[in-house]
């Protein structure tokens, strides 16, 4: 899955906490977030900013940046400051919701969500299973996402199995006494 899908999938689907989630659709997800939440705070900041920096390069002392910030900019300062909370919000669920199906697509439940809260190892532990190969099999979450490789160790239920079967023995079968003796009038009949 290419960067633009993955991000379009993850914004369009904040609160789908089902299905999953393959290891490129969260990680450019990320990447998207990074590059986001920067741009977000230097739009947010930039009224306090832009005239700090004008009057460092004019030479203003510390008196002089100290009157800066007037009533134009903490009015603007504080309605980027909501526009941004907002989006901090919608884009925290969206990141959540993607996490869950990465999650999902290793196996694992969503609530695995919640090992980031162990002190000083939790967070290597979330990161080392969100870096995690996918499932190539149908899981107890859904069927794999288109490009995933099929695990050739159990391979899912519509595919051919590239491992022959093993031929059973009858005997491990029978479960009743009835059972072991149909079995043995069928082998004494042969």
């Amino acid at each position: 899955m290419g960067p633009i899908d993955a991000t379009i999938r993850c914004l369009t689907h904040p609160l789908t906490f089902s299905g999953r989630a393959p290891r490129s659709e969260y990680w450019w997800f990320v990447l998207f977030l990074t590059v986001a939440w920067m741009a977000a705070y230097f739009w947010a900041i930039w009224p306090i900013l832009a005239p700090a920096l004008a009057a460092l390069a004019a030479g203003a002392d510390e008196e002089t940046l100290g009157t800066i910030m007037t009533e134009d900019v903490t009015s603007s300062l504080l309605l980027r400051i909501k526009v941004l909370a907002l989006m901090m919000l919608y884009l925290s669920i969206a990141q959540i919701s993607a996490m869950v199906r990465r999650f999902h697509d290793i196996g694992r439940s969503g609530w695995w969500y919640w090992i980031a809260l162990i002190p000083l190892v939790g967070i290597f532990i979330q990161l080392i299973m969100l870096c995690m190969p996918s499932e190539g099999y149908r899981n107890d979450y859904g069927q794999p996402p288109p490009g995933t490789k099929r695990d050739a160790f159990r391979p899912s239920s519509e595919a051919a199995s590239p491992i022959p079967e093993v031929a059973r023995n009858p005997i491990d079968q029978i479960r009743t006494a009835e059972g072991y003796r149909a079995l043995r009038q069928a082998r004494m009949g042969e």
